[in-house]
C-alpha cells in the first residue's frame, strides 16, 4: 500500500511498506538495485553497494515512482476460454446443475491477443506464457505470443502438479507401468480430468524476440517444475516465478500480466485479482476498428 506524505510536504515522496518496495525505487539519494525477501524481513541492496535489512511492515519514504516504458521480463497467465463449457471444471462452465464450477471469467482469444503488450516489451524482452496443452497444441498460445510481439516459442517447461495428499485415483493406477515410478519414488500426483488421459500438468512456454538473450550456462535449470497447486483454481506455483528470476536475474524491469494476489517483490503488475500497488494502469484492448 502506498500513500502520499502530509500535503504540507509537497516533495513528491510517498510512504510505503518495505514489503511493497520494487527494484528501481529511490530511497533518499540511492536507487534500489536488488530486493531479497527472507521470511519476515527483506534485504535491500542499493546501487552504491550498501545493503540494509528492513522488516516487511517498516514504513519508508520513496520518491514518486514512474512507470517503466518497457519491460525486459514478462510473465503471463491468460484467462483462456475453453470450448468444453459443459464440464464443471471449465472456468466459464454453462452447466445448470448443482455441480461446482471453477467460476471465473475468461476472455476470447481475440481479446487476449488485442491487449497492448507489444508496446510494453523491450526489443530484447523474454515472455514466460502459461498455457494448457490444449491451447498450445491448437496454436492459441503461439497466436498470443505473436500478437504480443514474440516471434518464437523456444521451449516448454511442464509443471507436474503434486498433491499434498494421495490422489483418489492412486490405488487404481499405482500398478500401471506409466504411473508406478512416480508412486514408488513418493511423488503424489494431482490427478485432473480429461477426455483421453487425466491431466496432471500445464506448460510454461518461453517466448523470445529477435534480440532476446539466451540463458547464461550457470543459470540454466532442469526443465520441469514439480510443485503442488498453491490454492485456488488456476493458481500457479511460486516456484515458477522463482525459476524465471533465476534464468534471467538481471533482465528487468519485470511485469506480471493477469497477476493474482499480492505482487512479488521486484515485479510490476496488471491483474483484476491483484493486491497491493499496481504501477501499470488496467490494460484494456484497443477499441475495434470501424
Amino acid at each position: 500500500m502506498i500513500r502520499p506524505l502530509d500535503p504540507a510536504k509537497p516533495d513528491g515522496q510517498f510512504v510505503i511498506h518495505a514489503r511493497d518496495l520494487r527494484v528501481g525505487d529511490v530511497l533518499g539519494e540511492y536507487r534500489i538495485h536488488d530486493i531479497e525477501p527472507t521470511g519476515l524481513l527483506v534485504l535491500v541492496t542499493f546501487d552504491d553497494g550498501e545493503a540494509i535489512t528492513y522488516a516487511l511492515d517498516d514504513e519508508l519514504q520513496i520518491h514518486d515512482r514512474a512507470r517503466p516504458e518497457r519491460f525486459g521480463t514478462l510473465y503471463a497467465d491468460p484467462n483462456w476460454s475453453f470450448r468444453d463449457k459443459g464440464s464443471r471444471i471449465a472456468p466459464d462452465s454453462t452447466r445448470s446443475d448443482d455441480q461446482p464450477s471453477a467460476g471465473y471469467s475468461t476472455d476470447s482469444l481475440a481479446t487476449i491477443c488485442a491487449l497492448p503488450v507489444r508496446e510494453l516489451a523491450r526489443p530484447d524482452a523474454v515472455l514466460f506464457l502459461w498455457s494448457t496443452w490444449t491451447h498450445l497444441l491448437d496454436g492459441s498460445a503461439a497466436k498470443v505470443a505473436h500478437a504480443w510481439g514474440f516471434a518464437d516459442l523456444v521451449v516448454g517447461i511442464p509443471w507436474v502438479k503434486l498433491s499434498a495428499g494421495a490422489s483418489a485415483s492412486r490405488a487404481a493406477h499405482a500398478s500401471h507401468p506409466a504411473c508406478s515410478l512416480a508412486y514408488r519414488t513418493g511423488l503424489r500426483l494431482q490427478i485432473g480430468a480429461g477426455h483421453y488421459v487425466r491431466a496432471i500438468s500445464e506448460v510454461l512456454v518461453i517466448c523470445k524476440r529477435d534480440r532476446t538473450p539466451t540463458v547464461e550456462a550457470c543459470d540454466r535449470l532442469p526443465g520441469v517444475i514439480l510443485a503442488p497447486r498453491p490454492g485456488g483454481h488456476s493458481a500457479k506455483p511460486p516456484a515458477a516465478r522463482a525459476m524465471i528470476e533465476t534464468l534471467y536475474p538481471d533482465h528487468g524491469p519485470r511485469l506480471e500480466l493477469f497477476a493474482r494476489g499480492r505482487l512479488a517483490p521486484g515485479w510490476h503488475g496488471y491483474g483484476f485479482e491483484a493486491e497491493g500497488d499496481l504501477v501499470l494502469p488496467r490494460l484494456t484492448p484497443p477499441p475495434p476498428s470501424a
